[in-house]
């Protein structure tokens, strides 16, 4: 999957924000991989959820906007739609975890 950033056409602005979303997740889970990642799967409690970019966030019912990876790994920050100063949750142990194609 094409890097993209739910409801921004324009490239550069899509980079920009992406930028600020970092820095967010960062400030709550330490150093980001460089990695993009477009889905994962985890559970929270026995109940199976899944986020990916550009669709429903099935933990919190809101479309996912952006998921980032810790650099140490198993810690992933969710992005929403809506505020961005109250937005992104944690979590960890993910199931399964799909990139942004590296190429693109």
């Amino acid at each position: 999957m094409k890097f993209f950033v739910p409801g921004l056409a324009d490239p550069q602005e899509a980079e920009r924000f992406h930028a600020i979303l970092r820095v967010i997740a960062a400030g709550r889970a330490g150093p980001l991989s460089a990695r993009r990642i477009y889905s994962i799967s985890f559970t929270r409690g026995r109940a199976l959820q899944t986020a990916t970019v550009g669709e429903i966030d099935t933990s919190s019912g809101l479309s996912c906007v952006m998921i980032s990876e810790a650099a140490r790994g198993g810690l992933y920050s969710i992005f929403t739609e809506g505020p961005i100063g109250r937005n992104g949750h944690l979590v960890g142990p993910v199931l399964n975890v799909e990139a942004f194609d590296e190429a693109d």
